[in-house]
């Protein structure tokens, strides 16, 4: 196994470990089958190109946000975020949730330790909201 060094987690996360030939848990069936059931999914691999995994360095400047009407109390995180120069979310050009999608916004700042993903973000001049925000190390 490689370093951790340039790798998003450390040497042994769950993430790096080979599971091929791990045997399926045994509710697998019964879990994917209610999911099926209730309409979950599109039964193929769909991949968003859209999201960018934006980088901050110790000079990106923390910002705050206000959380909007869905906002999940206590799930979600109120810390400041680092906001890169020049960054986008999830299906937009810049950091204006315009298009009314889901609008992510995934930060890794490697200085912090930490990774932070917010949901609904958007981001007008000084008006910063978002609906979800999860930060973690």
């Amino acid at each position: 196994m490689t370093s951790s060094a340039g790798r998003y987690f450390p040497d042994g996360a769950p993430w790096y470990q080979d599971v091929s030939s791990a045997p399926l848990d045994p509710e697998s069936g019964r879990v994917i089958a209610f999911l099926d059931g209730v309409g979950w999914g599109s039964g193929a691999l769909r991949i968003d190109f859209s999201i960018e995994v934006l980088q901050a360095t110790a000079d990106t400047p923390l910002r705050s946000f206000t959380p909007s009407d869905d906002f999940y109390e206590p799930d979600c995180d109120r810390e400041p975020v680092p906001l890169p120069a020049g960054g986008a979310l999830e299906g937009e050009a810049g950091y204006r949730c315009a298009s009314d999608g889901d609008c992510h916004l995934i930060v890794e700042d490697r200085q912090r330790m930490r990774l932070f993903e917010m949901w609904r973000a958007d981001i007008a001049g000084d008006s910063f909201r978002a609906a979800a925000s999860r930060s973690g190390t």
